[in-house]
């Protein structure tokens, strides 16, 4: 069954399961994480 996600999930929520090496790599490469990732990354990690 597909579901729809109404709501992005947060900025903040998704800081916290990179692991710190990752998270000062991609910080250094973007400035934010793009929609598709706060929609699915959550999801994914589930």
């Amino acid at each position: 069954m597909v579901t729809y996600k109404h709501e992005p999930d947060r900025e903040e929520d998704l800081k916290e399961l990179l692991h710190p090496i990752v998270k000062k790599w991609f910080f250094t490469k973007f400035k934010e994480f793009c929609l598709p990732q706060l929609y699915g990354v959550m999801d994914i990690h589930k």
